[in-house]
């Protein structure tokens, strides 16, 4: 089923019994990390069982002491018992046939029945934390009709999505790729959304190379109402350095962030209304991973400011790198000379 092997891959159970079919099986336990690529986590046991009484006398029942994850140790919580495997769900696995592109876990169109026979919609349907369209709760900085959007920031407009200046920036070429209806975070976006920010993406990153640098892209879906894509240069000798900065220092806080395959779409693994963090390296991997409360809201740019990358950390906080007005329209009026043969919006 795509629908138990989504929840098996998101949950990472220690274990994970099946009873519909019938039969006794116990497969090999699988880890729940990539091995060398990401922090190492406990494994999940698959058991399969018989069904009661059954004739053959197949084995029907499971004796097992499990102790609480939180009275383990942790370097006994992700030992890895001999014979484990990789994780065994595909892509094929988890796919639903005729599912739409930007749906995820379950259809978010589906409608339900009303004891009285009525149907009504999903009661998240207009409510949707995973990224869909909604009114903000209150006034938005980021939303290009509202009346709070600082325009002076702003460097090139497209038909759904539009590029500005990041406010307290950690360089001069410190940008933002934000779309322009009001979208909590990239998961779940319209098609034609998401390809134009897409586009953006490709026209920085031609326009760096030109000079000598490459991208970081990052997203915090969290303590924010309006998606915001933060797109970070560094220069290309440090390309190779992204990832492994972002994981020792997500593994230093007991963070969870880890680097996910590439055939697995983030809105398999974003669950609706979960904050998340997202990175996007020069390299193209995809680290990502599930924010608890708590999780320290400048990461991202701590971790770009430490001593490997930018070596800035007197500018983590944005508020110490604010500027004029004046600063800013100088600054923003720079990019744009530079942006401007790359700007798929002038043609």
């Amino acid at each position: 089923s795509p629908l138990v092997s989504r929840l098996a891959l998101l949950c990472r159970p220690r274990y994970h019994f099946c009873g519909l079919h019938g039969e006794n099986y116990e497969r090999t336990p699988y880890r729940n990390h990539q091995s060398g690529a990401e922090q190492a986590r406990h494994t999940t046991r698959f058991v399969a069982l018989a069904r009661v009484g059954n004739k053959e006398k197949k084995k029907w029942m499971y004796a097992f002491n499990i102790t609480p994850m939180k009275n383990l140790e942790r370097g006994e919580l992700v030992s890895q018992p001999p014979g484990v495997t990789d994780i065994p769900f595909t892509q094929q696995d988890i796919e639903i046939q005729g599912e739409k592109k930007q749906q995820f876990f379950y259809d978010m169109n589906a409608k339900m029945e009303e004891e009285d026979g009525k149907k009504k919609k999903r009661k998240n349907e207009n409510n949707d934390g995973g990224g869909g369209k909604k009114a903000p709760s209150g006034p938005c900085w980021f939303c290009l009709s509202s009346a709070e959007v600082e325009k002076h920031l702003i460097i090139s407009v497209g038909e759904h999505s539009y590029l500005a200046m990041a406010k307290g920036a950690l360089t001069a070429d410190h940008v933002m790729i934000l779309p322009i209806g009001h979208h909590q975070c990239s998961v779940n976006l319209p098609e034609e959304v998401s390809e134009e920010i897409d586009r953006f993406k490709s026209a920085l990153r031609k326009m760096l190379k030109k000079h000598g640098k490459v991208p970081v892209y990052f997203e915090r879906n969290y303590k924010t109402q309006h998606l915001q894509i933060q797109v970070v240069p560094v220069i290309k000798e440090d390309a190779n350095l992204v990832t492994k900065q972002f994981l020792d220092e997500a593994s230093s806080r007991d963070i969870d962030l880890n680097e996910i395959p590439s055939h697995v779409p983030v809105g398999q693994l974003a669950v609706q209304g979960q904050p998340y963090f997202l990175v996007d390296t020069p390299n193209k991997e995809t680290l990502f991973g599930r924010v608890n409360p708590g999780f320290p809201i400048q990461f991202g740019r701590d971790v770009l400011c430490g001593p490997d990358l930018l070596d800035m950390p007197d500018r983590v906080d944005w508020r110490n790198c604010q500027l004029s007005k004046e600063e800013e329209t100088d600054q923003v009026k720079e990019f744009r000379k530079k942006f401007s043969p790359f700007d798929f919006t002038m043609e």
